[in-house]
């Protein structure tokens, strides 16, 4: 039917017929009936492609064998490199490949290194060097006969000078340089400076104190066995005996001004340091077990020598990131008496003097935090703390027990 429409003018106009209004799929049903809604649309058909012409596969570099240059390994560094085969796809993988041949221990993470305590834990790649400064304090209080305390007034009724307090702290100068990827060596100078306070069983307090550098420590560590990020190494070594071994103080008395074995700096003799070191990693977690020995050879030229020592560690490290570790440490000791005697000593005055009353042996609880700076000016810093108590020792006493220690140190692996 058309439509007639009148205009302004009363003119009609003519449409046409009007079509049906669209189907309103959202409209609300009106008096009960809803509104028809249409089908949906068909899918698109899948395009399969023709199997007859299939696509041809993306090119990319082939994967040859080359023959490459391998670190050397053993213990002296070879005039011929030696070589290895290998598949190699990009050139730039090259370097990768030779940063990790030989090495099951990565290094560049913050639990790359044991925790700052521990010495001699880690081998180096051919030509890599480590440099290290740590400062080390332990603090002594309260006399010890086995693991009881003791008082001052029972140790001043056999000795006429009680040793009440020390204070001592070492500073260290590590280097570390890899002959090979097997072979490293380690060299250590130690400063040390010990303070020792005495009361006298008239009343008077007395202060004891030195400073000079330590033996120096020339080691070795071969690697006896790599596994799947794990290593097992061999330390030796030797202490070279350049510490003093006594002085002109003041004290403990003024007619034998002479320090006691506690405070000297050195042995006094060549000191043979065999060990073993293990260590593991994953990706977050590293940990590590160390037995390192002190074996005394002869007497020095006071004729005495201290007694041998024996260190067994272990610890665990977490990594929280690519910057920052914690690490928990237990540290078991072991050291003698002193075999025979410093004759200028008066073993009547003070504990200290006693040959036999050096030993004793020392259980640690130690928890310690590493911050590695990988993108700095000097790549592979690592400054670390620990810090911890006993949780054991066992003195032939009287002898001053252990309060607590704390290690901070700078690693540079370069």
């Amino acid at each position: 039917m058309d439509a007639v429409m009148l205009t302004g003018n009363n003119e009609p106009v003519v449409r046409g017929p009007t079509a049906p209004p669209a189907p309103n799929t959202l409209a609300p049903v009106i008096e009960g009936r809803p509104q028809l809604v249409g089908p949906p649309a068909e899918p698109q058909r899948a395009n399969w492609g023709d199997y007859t012409q299939p696509a041809p596969p993306p090119v990319g570099p082939l994967a040859l064998e080359y023959a490459l240059a391998a670190p050397p390994t053993g213990i002296v560094q070879p005039n011929v490199p030696l070589q290895y085969r290998a598949p190699v796809v990009d050139s730039e993988s090259i370097f990768y490949r030779d940063a990790t041949l030989h090495q099951a221990i990565d290094l560049g993470r913050p639990d790359g290194l044991a925790p700052v305590g521990v010495v001699q834990d880690a081998t180096l790649r051919a030509g890599q060097f480590l440099f290290s400064y740590r400062f080390n304090f332990q603090e002594f209080n309260d006399n010890f006969i086995g693991t009881h305390k003791v008082s001052d007034a029972a140790v001043g009724a056999a000795y006429p000078f009680v040793p009440t307090h020390m204070d001592q702290n070492r500073q260290l100068l590590i280097v570390q340089y890899g002959l090979t990827d097997d072979f490293t060596i380690f060299g250590q100078l130690p400063f040390q400076h010990s303070s020792l306070d005495y009361t006298e069983t008239g009343g008077a307090d007395y202060r004891t104190g030195f400073t000079e550098p330590g033996d120096i420590t020339l080691s070795g560590m071969y690697v006896l066995w790599r596994g799947y990020r794990q290593q097992l190494h061999m330390n030796f070594g030797m202490n070279f005996p350049v510490g003093f071994l006594d002085s002109q103080v003041d004290q403990p008395s003024p007619t034998l001004p002479n320090l006691p074995y506690v405070i000297r700096t050195g042995s006094g003799t060549y000191d043979l340091l065999p060990g073993l070191t293990y260590r593991g990693q994953t990706d977050l977690w590293s940990w590590g077990v160390q037995s390192i020995g002190t074996v005394r050879t002869g007497s020095n030229r006071l004729d005495y020598r201290l007694g041998d020592r024996a260190d067994l560690t272990a610890w665990v490290a977490r990594r929280w990131g690519e910057r920052l570790s914690t690490s928990f440490r237990l540290d078991s000791q072991w050291w003698g008496n002193v075999r025979h005697a410093d004759p200028r000593l008066n073993q009547a005055l003070s504990p200290t003097n006693d040959p036999n009353l050096q030993g004793g042996s020392r259980v640690d609880l130690l928890f310690g935090i590493n911050l590695f700076l990988p993108n700095t000016r000097l790549p592979g810093q690592r400054f670390s703390i620990e810090a911890g108590a006993p949780a054991y020792q066992s003195l032939n006493g009287p002898q001053l027990g252990t309060n607590w220690l704390f290690t901070a140190g700078w690693n540079l692996v370069y």
